[in-house]
């Protein structure tokens, strides 16, 4: 059984003209091994980097120690909201930060050449943080939910979603490597299209749409997220089942008695 690796996820959302509330949604390069050609949401793992002190002093609205009883770790709880914002500033071009409030207005043109060079390997994300001396707004960054992929997957992830409003004044741009296309979309409109079979997606993203899809705007989404609730961790399994490999939740009936079937390859999981 491989182990999984910590991972952060975003949920960015939109009001559209008369559309109502919309969420960014990622096509994911067809030739990447895991989830290729896939919609998802922007996100990642957590690099060693994104446990940087100096990072943490960069963020504004939540420590360390909040953060980590938040999700439920012992410490670098952190660490997933730093992978969070360099995730989404990576595949996305959505920055949730801002300029050091002793510099002023944010350099836009500089922000994104520095992204041009992460994206190349040439810079690293925290190194970006210092030199335009930028702060990362955590706070904007609310815990929505806890997934964990298949023991029987050959490559996993104990990911931890987030959802946060788009800033204002901000247009998200894909880095046309790891995604090469997005979307502006409601969470009806993505579940219909993907039960129709023209909008892949696994199947944590579509468990979040299906709750996303009972609310109407960002306001009501946000403050619903926002109160205290259990988040548990949920990790499916995958079975035989009808003549295939199928993924079971832990409330199906099933789900206790199967074996879990173990994959060679991640193009073999199912969506």
């Amino acid at each position: 059984m491989v182990a999984p690796k910590s991972a952060s996820t975003v949920i960015f959302l939109n009001e559209g003209y008369g559309s109502g509330l919309r969420v960014l949604m990622l096509k994911r390069n067809i030739a990447l091994e895991f989830v290729g050609g896939a919609y998802v949401f922007p996100g990642g793992k957590v690099d060693d980097g994104d446990k940087s002190p100096k990072l943490y002093s960069r963020c504004v609205g939540v420590d360390d120690e909040e953060a980590s009883s938040r999700l439920g770790v012992h410490e670098d709880g952190l660490s997933y909201y730093i992978a969070a914002i360099r995730e989404s500033f990576e595949e996305a071009g959505v920055f949730l930060g801002s300029a050091n409030e002793d510099k002023g207005m944010l350099d836009v043109t500089a922000l994104y050449e520095k992204r041009k060079e992460l994206n190349a390997g040439q810079v690293a994300f925290e190194t970006i943080i210092e030199e335009l001396n930028l702060e990362l707004h955590a706070r904007r960054l609310i815990y929505f939910a806890h997934w964990i992929t298949p023991e029987g997957s050959p490559r996993r992830y104990d990911t931890r979603f987030f959802i946060s409003a788009l800033p204002k004044d901000q247009v998200a741009d894909v880095d046309y490597g790891e995604t090469t296309s997005s979307v502006w979309i409601s969470p009806k409109e993505a579940l219909e299209r993907h039960h129709q079979g023209e909008f892949e997606m696994i199947l944590p993203t579509v468990k979040s749409l299906e709750v996303l899809s009972q609310f109407s705007s960002i306001e009501e989404t946000l403050k619903w997220a926002s109160r205290e609730r259990d988040i548990p961790a949920i990790t499916p399994k995958l079975v035989h089942l009808d003549g295939g490999v199928e993924i079971l939740l832990p409330d199906h009936p099933l789900y206790d008695s199967s074996a879990e079937v173990f994959l060679r390859d991640t193009r073999d999981l199912p969506t």
